[in-house]
Order: structure tokens, then sequence, then C-alpha cells
């Protein structure tokens, strides 16, 4: 694997945009007093026939004490001939749930464990019984004595693979590169999805769901497997000069000043002065991850999207913290990448907590049950007189 540190990103990739009608109800919190579903984070972000995984849905809920959660698990889910029909075969209730917990802000989270069936692969209809995938089949005829035309199932490649990443496995493979790398390439590509789905009963009833990756690549330890986004709590940079958009904000390096958000619950909220002749930046340090493609080898960086979202603390609902680089108004489909902030105008402390959201992109791999990884940070800060 190779890792790129930058700053933020202007790579960022943008969703669609979001209704102008009600500006800055998306990003903030409690605007719109209903609950508010964040997103459901794996760990890890594929998994292994078999493996344990712990699954974490995070969310905001008005009324805490007044709402229910309900979980299951779709074991065969296929998103169809032409990737425009989702189908949730296979369906398992999740009974053995860890209640839900909250702060006294209604930020809930919801943490368990699930297990992977053993036969995961074997369940999604996604993979036919008969592979007929020419790649998979051109890759496997290499590696298990088959005929050009003699057909493989996916039992028998399954029990292969498995055997593999159990540590079954013939001399040929351990020391020969060229037939080691096969059997990666096998593994990365014999994959699967199923889909976890949280139903929220709550102020408004939501369903939020999560497709989780499963393959052997972890177990066999390929250059592909994908993680979770890697980042820091988002950070505070204060330009001591007026309206610095964020490309230019490298010409004041000595001027800069950087405020870094601890995870809620570490610490107080970090303190940063008001000062109305500075600019500010809402900004994070994110790792890339590279990966191969399927179709020629070559290397690929991942994309991302990222979504920020605020809650006021000391302020009503409705305060505009968010504006684009160039101090206009802003809405969801702009907050892609660094954010600038708006100081309040008075001199008394204004505290925020803010929460980041990203997802990976790995558009090369879709047509291989690729499921983005994802990642949440919560920090809280306070403008305070200086």
């Amino acid at each position: 694997m190779r890792y790129l540190w930058l700053l933020m990103a202007p790579l960022m990739l943008a969703q669609s945009g979001c209704d102008t009608t009600y500006p800055n109800e998306e990003m903030d919190i409690a605007g719109s007093d209903r609950t508010r579903p964040f997103a459901i984070v794996c760990e890890p972000a594929e998994a292994v026939p078999g493996e344990m995984v712990t699954v974490t849905m995070h969310y905001y809920e008005p009324d805490p004490d007044n709402h229910n959660v309900t979980w299951q698990v779709a074991l065969d889910y296929d998103l169809g001939l032409y990737e425009a029909d989702e189908v949730e075969r296979d369906i398992v209730t999740l009974d053995a749930v860890n209640a839900p917990t909250w702060d006294e802000h209604g930020f809930c989270t919801q943490t368990f464990t699930y297990v992977i069936p053993d036969d995961a692969l074997l369940r999604a209809s996604s993979q036919p019984e008969v592979i007929t995938d020419e790649l998979v089949l051109a890759l496997a005829r290499e590696v298990m004595n088959l005929e050009a035309d003699e057909s493989l199932t996916k039992v028998e490649l399954d029990h292969n693979l498995d055997r593999i990443a159990a540590g079954e496995t013939s001399w040929d493979y351990i020391h020969d590169p060229e037939i080691r790398e096969i059997w990666d390439w096998l593994s990365d590509l014999f994959a699967c999805r199923i889909r976890f789905r949280a139903s929220i009963d709550g102020t408004v009833r939501v369903d939020v769901t999560k497709t989780l990756l499963v393959r052997y690549s972890r177990e066999i330890i390929t250059e592909n497997i994908n993680l979770n986004p890697q980042m820091l709590t988002p950070i505070i940079l204060a330009i001591p000069h007026p309206d610095v958009l964020f490309e230019n904000h490298s010409l004041y390096t000595d001027d800069l000043q950087w405020y870094e958000m601890f995870p809620v619950g570490w610490s107080e909220p970090t303190a940063v002065p008001i000062n109305h002749d500075w600019t500010y930046y809402l900004v994070t340090r994110l790792t890339f991850q590279t990966y191969l493609s399927p179709y020629g080898a070559t290397v690929q960086q991942e994309g991302y999207t990222m979504r920020w979202y605020h809650f006021g603390l000391t302020d009503a609902p409705g305060y505009p913290l968010f504006t684009q680089d160039d101090g206009t108004e802003a809405e969801m489909y702009d907050l892609g990448g660094s954010v600038r902030l708006i100081p309040p105008t008075t001199a008394s402390e204004h505290a925020f907590r803010v929460v980041l959201r990203v997802h990976d992109e790995r558009l090369e791999w879709g047509n291989y049950a690729f499921a983005p990884g994802t990642s949440i940070k919560i920090g809280e800060f306070i403008f305070v007189a200086p």
C-alpha cells in the first residue's frame, strides 16, 4: 500500500447538490429538529468470510429518550443488471444488538459486533453458481489446472480461496511470485456485498444502510485491501489577514495559526480568538490510499466524498457557521473540502460541535462489489474574545 498525506483537498469529490430553498439547513444539525443520521462505519472496512466486524452508527436525535432502533442484514444484496434495481434477499434480523447511547445534546452512537457467515460468498446471487467473468476464469485456469472449455463453480473457487486464506497452501504458492499474484487477484475479484440496515424510529422514521465488501483479500493480504479513510480530528486554520482564499493560505505561512480540536470528551472545546479582520477555515488531514486497477494493474488513487455538519452548543439553531471560500452563502454541495467559517459578530463566547464524514471511492472496482470505506470525526471549538 502507498499513502499520501495531504492537507484538505481540493481534490475531494462533491456529491450532487441540495435544495437551495432552505440555505444552511443540511449543514445545521439541529436546525430542522429531526433525526439526522451521519453514517454507519464498519471496522474493518472490508471483511473475510467468518470474520467478526464491528458496526457503529452515528446519528443525531433531538429526543433521544423516546426513540428505538432495529437492525437487519441482507446477506444477498445486489445492484441489479444495470446497477439500478437494488435487491435485498436472505434478510436476517439482528436481535442481540447493544442499545444506543447518547450525550446531553442528542448525539447518539450504537455499536455491536457481527460475524460474517462462512458461506457469505456462496449465498450471494451476485456471484453466479458457475463463474462467468472472463477475467476470473482466465486467472483460475492458470492455477487450478482447468481446461480451456472446463467450467468453474463458485463453490470450487471459494473452497480454494478459503484453504489459502487458512494457510493450507502449496509449495508453489509460497515460493512462486507469479502463482501467488494470481491467487491475490482472484481473492480481490471474487467478492460480494452484504447490506446492514438500521431503522431509527425517532422524531422522524429514518432507514440508514451500509454495504460491506466481503472477500478473502484481507486474509491473503493483497495490495488492494481497503481501509476506512484515515484522518485527524478537524483543525481550525486562522489566517491573520482579511478575506484570504484557501488556495492562497500558503502565502502567509509565517502568520498561520492552527487550533487542533480534540475528540469530544477528551478535553474542553478548543478556544479560538475572534478577530474580525482574520480569515478562518475548518480543515483536516487525510490519508489517500492507492490501489491497483483490476483492468490494467495501474496504480490509482482513491477518490473521496466529504461532508461537514455543525451544531451550536451555545447558539440557537440557524447560525450560518459555514460559508464558501469567497465568503458567500454555502450549500451542502459546496462543502467538499476546506470550509470557511463565519466568526460571530459579538465578543461573547460561541461554542460549536462539528462533524466530518468521509467516504472513499474506487470507481474501477465497482463491477467487483467494491463498497466504500467510511469514517466519522467529531470535534468542538469555541470562539472567544482575543
